[in-house]
């Protein structure tokens, strides 16, 4: 009998775990606690119908259809979607008011969203005939402008192939030092020589320096446009020192600190060279190779080395191949934007793309604007490396005036912006000096 009852207490046991165990099985996961959309963070705040906007967070679906982005009230195009990124572009329609969300039915409100709907794109000279002509900006010509500088006056200084123009504020075009022969020689404006002009820059004293590619020289521009050698000497090649002791090949832009330091974008050295007040050449990052590499001075790669702008705390950023590098004070080379294919995307730091990216400059809030050539538009990268379009229609290679997005460049190169946030733009097949404006 108590063999038995053991059988039957062991019975009842196997029993009990079985339907326990069977419970388990068919129990539901647990539905997470916390399954709202989360928004982390919105850029840009502020612009226009067609701006792509980047919403990072948590929470969002993966299914496009799963998610519906409002401006005010009005229903976005989400373009990307991710559970922690969801990518828009500002519907037309929308007005100024909060960003909601809303995910499976679960909504969440974000920040206000300031809609700009008069970013315009004007010419501020030059009638698309390619030639040299001074005299009003309305029938001034220029020939291929390159890259593009701003003083405290308002003056407005173009790199015009072998000559230097002028614009003033009242909008009257005149050429401020080159005589239109290719050549070097220094001396008063109306004689000096370059072959050719490029990158320019302006400095707060009212010079401007200037990256003269086949001299293999750094020119400086007084304000009466009298024309001297800075740094480089006779012939080409690669050697730091001072003044015409030093070395450089094929520079191709130039950048002004406020201290009057001159950065170089030295091409074919495939260098960044730093040129003191005092004209001492040094490098500053680059081993001299050409390539893709991140890193410290020494060590750090460039490949296709374009324009060059330096920030208010003195760190340099370079178009460079598809990419916008940065570089510290001690040389020390990092990937800002873009992946280094050749297409378009407006994305966050390095996967983003860019077209031959050319012009560079940077506002005093620290936004970085980028003449992204074979895309025909003006690029806008925010202190935290979203990129943007700014201005232009992707792809559309062409000439138009009017709101920023339906604006169109032909070869946008030099850019520069003042103190109000204007962006002017070297427009360079289109033989034009364009203006980015809220008018």
């Amino acid at each position: 009998m108590y063999f038995l009852n053991k059988i039957k207490c062991l019975s009842l046991f196997i029993c009990i775990l079985a339907i326990s165990c069977g419970k388990g099985e068919n129990t539901p996961a647990p539905v997470p606690v916390n399954s709202d959309p989360v928004i982390f963070s919105i850029a840009p705040l502020s612009g226009g119908v067609g701006t792509t906007v980047i919403i990072k967070g948590d929470n969002f679906s993966t299914n496009i259809l799963s998610n519906i982005v409002k401006f005010n009230g009005v229903i976005a195009t989400i373009s990307v979607a991710k559970e922690d990124t969801l990518i828009v572009t500002v519907p037309a329609g929308a007005s100024n008011g909060a960003i909601t969300i809303t995910v499976n039915n679960r909504t969440v409100n974000g920040s206000s969203f300031t809609v700009l709907t008069n970013l315009t794109v004007s010419t501020l000279a030059g009638t698309g005939v390619q030639a040299v002509l001074n005299g009003n900006a309305s029938a001034a010509q220029f020939n291929f402008p390159y890259d593009i500088c701003l003083d405290a006056q308002g003056n407005i200084y173009v790199s015009d192939y072998n000559q230097i123009r002028k614009i003033t504020p009242a909008g009257i075009v005149n050429t401020l030092a080159g005589s239109g022969i290719r050549g070097f020689l220094d001396g008063p404006g109306n004689i000096a020589q370059f072959n050719p002009v490029m990158g320019i820059a302006c400095d707060g004293q009212g010079n401007i320096y200037a990256a003269d590619r086949d001299n293999n020289k750094i020119r400086k521009i007084t304000a009466d446009g009298t024309v001297s050698t800075l740094a480089g000497g006779s012939t080409f090649g690669y050697q730091n020192g001072t003044g015409t002791d030093a070395r450089f090949w094929e520079p191709i832009s130039v950048a002004v600190d406020a201290q009057g330091n001159v950065y170089v974008a030295d091409k074919s050295n495939f260098r960044i060279r730093k040129i003191t007040p005092s004209g001492t050449v040094s490098t500053l990052a680059g081993k001299g190779t050409s390539g893709y590499s991140d890193g410290i001075s020494s060590l750090a790669e460039f490949y296709n080395l374009q324009d060059i702008a330096v920030d208010n705390q003195g760190v340099v950023y370079v178009t460079d191949q598809n990419r916008i590098r940065k570089i510290t004070s001690d040389g020390t080379v990092t990937t800002f934007a873009g992946s280094g294919a050749n297409n378009f995307l407006n994305a966050i730091g390095i996967m983003a793309e860019f077209a031959n990216p050319n012009g560079i400059c940077i506002d005093g809030a620290g936004n970085i604007f980028i003449g992204d050539v074979t895309n025909a538009v003006i690029r806008k990268i925010s202190t935290t490396a979203v990129v943007t379009t700014y201005a232009g229609s992707p792809g559309q290679q062409g000439f138009a005036d009017g709101l920023f997005n339906t604006a169109k460049f032909y070869y946008p190169k030099g850019v520069a912006v003042d103190i109000q946030g204007n962006i002017y733009i070297a427009d360079n097949a289109n033989h034009r000096i364009r203006k980015v404006s809220f008018q």
